[in-house]
């Protein structure tokens, strides 16, 4: 499917319409694939991050969220960093065995976790804990790096096509947030509720109005613009440089994301 697209705009550099002719795209087959690739890319990330609450209470003496942001960004940015080498002077695999290499990666680092869970219960001590903390991390990282190579080449490829499926591929990112959200909603409406944790940060934070300002504002920045910045930067360049392009829009962004994880630990000094 995807080599097929490639090939029908090569002429017209991701346009809608090739020589007059409209791509063909049969019962919009390629938009939804894209879109699915966009959900799985960040739910793995989306189902770590929500359950800070669950990982807190395993790991009460740990900053859980800060933590995992620093380990996660950090090891995508690692992986974005090293397709741009490859890129420029060794040989890369291609796309299906970068994709099929992180969609398995992504799952290992899911399984990992249970496993860690049922050895606190079976063995609660601080020794076993400890470990189970450092197998955690090791799990986030796995995740990190199969993001990195899974969101890098599936933004690079989808730079070669027309913007919509860039959109498809940020609108399932964006729809794996709110599909990991809601099923947070409906675990702890099931379960009893949990002490909640101290809010870090300067008091005139510690409030709800603010924080729904902050993520209206997260809302437009890192999903409208970025989408449009990510739609139009492949289109500036050459057909043969659209992938590289793509490449390199993810590394900063990531970039962007690393520097606000790291920044994030001045919270809590």
């Amino acid at each position: 499917m995807e080599g097929e697209l490639v090939a029908v705009v090569t002429k017209g550099h991701g346009d809608d319409h090739v020589g007059g002719e409209p791509i063909r795209d049969s019962y919009n087959m390629a938009y939804m694939i894209h879109f699915v690739l966009g959900v799985g890319n960040l739910l793995p990330w989306n189902t770590f991050i929500t359950a800070v609450d669950y990982f807190g209470h395993l790991y009460p003496s740990k900053h859980i969220n800060k933590v995992f942001s620093v380990v996660y960004m950090g090891s995508s940015l690692l992986v974005l960093v090293l397709m741009m080498s490859w890129s420029s002077w060794c040989w890369m695999p291609n796309f299906r065995c970068r994709m099929n290499m992180g969609l398995v990666m992504f799952a290992l680092s899911l399984i990992t976790i249970p496993l860690t869970d049922w050895m606190c219960v079976v063995d609660g001590s601080l020794e076993r804990v400890d470990v189970t903390y450092r197998v955690t991390l090791a799990a986030v990282t796995v995740c990190g790096l199969a993001d990195g190579l899974v969101g890098g080449s599936l933004i690079g490829s989808a730079g070669k096509l027309p913007k919509r499926y860039m959109q498809a591929i940020f609108s399932g990112t964006a729809s794996s947030g709110v599909l990991v959200c809601i099923f947070r909603i409906i675990t702890k409406a099931s379960l009893p509720r949990t002490p909640q944790a101290c809010l870090h940060g300067p008091k005139w934070l510690r409030t709800e109005v603010p924080l729904v300002f902050a993520t209206v504002a997260l809302g437009l920045t890192n999903g409208y613009l970025t989408s449009v910045l990510m739609m139009l930067a492949p289109k500036s360049v050459s057909v043969a440089e659209a992938e590289t392009a793509g490449i390199v829009m993810a590394m900063f962004l990531c970039i962007g994301l690393v520097a606000g994880s790291v920044l994030g630990w001045f919270w809590i000094i």
